[in-house]
């Protein structure tokens, strides 16, 4: 326990800052607090506590800190940027490009205020501003890899494809050992199921650190979705070899093996898994899954509703605890439970057509419909043409 005057405005201030850096956020909220009843024209303080309501999703504190300080200091630039965020989170974007311009002529070579105007341009759907300030991040600092990933990634989300490789490609002539960009440049030509060339980017991506952990898990997972599963093992195997303890690498392997349908595997590197930490979350899903495998439907459901306990908005839990009831035929509650999957993770496709299928069962036909159409949005029929581009 620390003792200091209680008076002490300095002292209290660089506690709170010790706690900011040691990521108590409780403690440094409770310090600061202090500093600011000591002091209220502390705005370096205000401005701290302000991040930690922002954080906490206090809306209403941060938005009152961040307005106090700018009114004494309307050049505050961390004011303006906890201002910013404010107005972000209450979704007035056209606001927030005012303050983040007003940030960016007090600081003209911040990168990232560029950056956060562009996202800002695309809320608002003005598509020609949200490229002009990608393009101006990277005239700023040629080596900020992340304003390329960043219009990278906007070329392919409005599928102009040959500029977002150009600019990919651009980077890594810069960059060529970065790992984040080799793995980007991999997902990209997994997008156009261009395969050999994304395996091709992942294993470069191993090559550059062989005690990386990241490039090998990417590496794990394509070959695991590609259907490669041996390979996918190999991968993940890898990573156990340079951390034995990472349970993510251990549920990987366990969920290949069932579907391999090796469940004496699984059994032993779930057990492995669990016997480390009994409260492992991806853990008890994956025995939840082996569970079922094994027609153990109740024990299954036990765990997942134990699942759901701990952690409510954990879409998978629900969505197998909602195959449990099915396996029971109570297809009333398995849709209940498949319903409340999709509104904490509207990507389980597969959660879609299981309600579908409930839906059939019981003459909705509509709502059957209208479930098939949402599947149909979220895994569209692959396209079996590999496109190739020409390079600018």
């Amino acid at each position: 326990m620390v003792k200091i005057d209680p008076k002490h405005e300095d002292a209290f201030y660089k506690l709170g800052l010790s706690y900011l850096k040691m990521g108590k956020g409780q403690e440094a909220f409770n310090t600061l607090s202090n500093v600011v009843s000591i002091n209220p024209d502390n705005m370096d303080a205000q401005i701290k506590l302000g991040a930690l309501y922002l954080a906490s999703k206090s809306i209403d504190k941060a938005k009152e800190k961040a307005e106090l300080v700018y009114s004494k200091e309307p050049e505050n630039i961390d004011a303006l940027f906890l201002l910013g965020g404010v107005l972000i989170s209450d979704e007035k974007f056209d606001e927030a490009i005012q303050i983040y311009k007003k940030a960016r002529d007090i600081i003209p070579n911040r990168v990232e205020t560029y950056l956060t105007l562009a996202q800002l341009y695309l809320a608002t759907e003005d598509i020609k501003n949200a490229e002009a300030y990608l393009k101006e991040a990277i005239d700023i600092d040629p080596n900020y890899i992340k304003s390329y990933q960043a219009l990278s990634k906007f070329y392919v989300a409005f599928n102009r494809l040959p500029e977002a490789e150009w600019i990919y490609e651009t980077a890594l002539s810069k960059k060529p050992n970065n790992t984040g960009l080799l793995i980007d440049l991999g997902n990209f030509y997994r997008l156009q199921n261009d395969l050999d060339m994304a395996e091709e980017q992942y294993i470069k991506a191993t090559r550059i650190d062989p005690k990386e952990i990241g490039p090998y898990m990417v590496l794990g997972d394509f070959y695991d979705d590609s259907g490669k599963l041996e390979e996918a093992i190999a991968q993940y195997q890898k990573v156990l070899d340079l951390n034995p303890k990472l349970s993510i690498a251990k549920v990987k392997i366990s969920e290949i093996y069932l579907k391999q349908k090796k469940v004496d595997e699984a059994s032993k590197t779930i057990d492995e898994i669990l016997e480390e930490n009994p409260k492992d979350v991806m853990g008890r899903m994956v025995k939840g899954r082996l569970l079922l495998e094994q027609r153990e439907i109740d024990k299954a459901m036990e765990i997942f509703q134990g699942l759901i306990k701990d952690e409510p908005k954990l879409a998978m839990a629900h969505y197998y605890l909602g195959v449990t009831h099915l396996g029971k035929g109570n297809s009333q509650q398995a849709q209940v439970e498949l319903t409340e999957a999709l509104k904490y993770d509207a990507k389980i496709y597969k959660d879609n057509v299981l309600l579908g299928n409930i839906y059939l069962n019981s003459k909705s036909f509509d709502l059957a419909i209208d479930e098939g159409k949402k599947v149909l949005r979220m895994r569209p029929i692959p396209s079996t043409r590999k496109v190739t581009y020409a390079k600018n």
